[in-house]
């Protein structure tokens, strides 16, 4: 860094105004973390160095001349929006700012007729999808962290929605994207349906988490919503790997409900153990959307598929339960601090993917391990909820004990079990991240995960951000060049 954390706090302060500069003690400390540190943080543990300061950004102008500033005076930059990341990618680091861009909020111009709106970087998933139902329509993208999550940090993780079977991921939904590289440059592709102009430059910042530039502006595809007609059921499975085959069977016959999501016998217990009587089985649920006859026609295959694998269905208010329960609230998230503190009980996920015929080698090969190498475990299990003609994702669930005299060391638990995780998805040709990202989590894992196609990262990222200010050690690790 050039210069000193007064010049940089004056300097923003003058771009953005100084009652968008924050250098205060807790602003800072809830600043400098994800909830990949919701343990340290509960305790008023905060490990990684604190932020210079956190900078509201409130147009694209100001992103500018921020991260010309930085850029030209070595300083690091943490982008954020919804600040729902799991996988540490919001973690600070050494002189650096978090630019907050959740001020860059509203609708820029919805299109009924070319089917698709565009928004701030910083407006709320809620909000959009809210404005849009209203008016009969839907994004079709809904994660589970759709209460706090914004649209630039959608695009920027690569998110997916628990209806993506039928709409698709991010990528799928991404019509157009505004981005402010480290230099300051703004680029801001074209509104168009497809194009075979050379390679597409949405991609290339489509996943970056910060570590490429500053998404701004976000188009994204509109749907018909019509919750009128939805179809619904609900199985019980006599095993994991029979619910798999069912998936798979429906996916490669070429239907598309919107949800299809399949939980082992702990995750079924832990999820649904107080609503019904599992029976020691696995659950899976089905939602189809769209017009009626669409729906029905889905349904009628799902129960073809459904009996040729033997599956026992029950109630459908089962599927209704877990729409009523399926996202992070303010309470739920009330609801978790409270049961830390007095149980020093920690719930996390890892979500993986690949293709049907590994899948179930990484299932069987990361339930044998991971039970041996964590002795407070308390529950481990996973479901498939993301699923493709050619594969599925898995998300693996723990919950472990952390009993540690210091707060701090409870990283240690959670990393050997993503770390286990990991060794096992890649040992059998699977990718380590399906939408969580990898954050600085997984960042020490980045050229088995590309593969020989890690040199296109490292150069990718060379291009782009030289100086290496953007949110350092995220996806790859921040000595990335030493390490070579």
């Amino acid at each position: 860094m050039l210069v000193t954390k007064e010049q940089v706090v004056a300097a923003l302060q003058k771009i953005v105004g100084a009652d968008k500069v924050s250098t205060e003690l807790a602003i800072l400390q809830e600043n400098s973390h994800d909830r990949h540190m919701k343990f340290q943080a509960i305790h008023g543990v905060f490990p990684c160095p604190l932020p210079i300061c956190v900078c509201k950004a409130g147009c694209t102008e100001q992103v500018v001349e921020v991260l010309k500033y930085c850029n030209a005076n070595l300083v690091n930059v943490v982008p954020k929006t919804g600040g729902s990341a799991t996988e540490g990618g919001l973690q600070t680091m050494e002189n650096c700012i978090v630019l907050d861009c959740s001020d860059m909020n509203g609708i820029i111009e919805f299109n009924e007729e070319d089917m698709y709106i565009t928004c701030k970087g910083g407006t709320p998933l809620i909000y959009v999808e809210h404005w849009l139902q209203e008016r009969g329509y839907t994004t079709g993208h809904s994660p589970q962290s759709q209460e706090f999550a914004q649209m630039g940090g959608l695009v920027a993780t690569r998110s997916i929605g628990q209806f993506s079977n039928l709409y698709g991921g991010i990528e799928d939904l991404l019509l157009a994207v505004e981005v402010v590289l480290p230099d300051g440059t703004v680029c801001k592709t074209r509104i168009v349906p497809r194009k075979a102009a050379g390679p597409d430059v949405r991609h290339m910042i489509m996943g970056g988490e910060g570590a490429l530039g500053v998404i701004t502006e976000v188009t994204v595809k509109v749907f018909k919503y019509t919750p009128s007609t939805m179809w619904k059921a609900a199985y019980l499975m006599e095993n994991f790997h029979d619910g798999l085959n069912l998936i798979r069977d429906i996916m490669v016959e070429g239907y598309k409900p919107s949800t299809a999501r399949l939980y082992d016998v702990g995750d079924t217990e832990l999820n649904f153990g107080d609503v019904i009587d599992c029976k020691g089985k696995c659950i899976i649920l089905f939602i189809a959307e769209g017009h009626e006859e669409i729906t029905q026609a889905t349904g009628k295959a799902i129960v073809q598929f459904a009996d040729k694998w033997h599956g026992e269905r029950i109630d459908s208010k089962v599927v209704d339960i877990w729409m009523g329960r399926r996202n992070y609230t303010d309470q739920t998230i009330a609801d978790e601090k409270v049961e830390i503190m007095e149980t020093k009980k920690v719930y996390f996920s890892t979500e993986i993917c690949a293709t049907w015929s590994n899948i179930h080698k990484i299932y069987d090969a990361v339930m044998a391990r991971v039970p041996q190498i964590i002795p407070n475990l308390i529950v481990f299990g996973g479901h498939a909820s993301h699923s493709y003609l050619n594969g599925t994702c898995v998300y693996f669930i723990y919950q472990y004990n952390a009993y540690v005299d210091d707060p701090a060391d409870e990283i240690v638990i959670h990393e050997n079990i993503v770390q286990a995780i990991s060794e096992e998805v890649l040992r059998y040709n699977g990718t380590v991240t399906h939408h969580h990202g990898m954050g600085k989590l997984k960042a020490h894992l980045y050229k088995e995960e590309f593969g020989s196609a890690y040199k296109l990262m490292e150069r990718l990222k060379v291009a782009l951000d030289p100086n290496n200010i953007m949110n350092p050690g995220c996806i790859m690790p921040a000595d990335w060049k030493e390490q070579k």
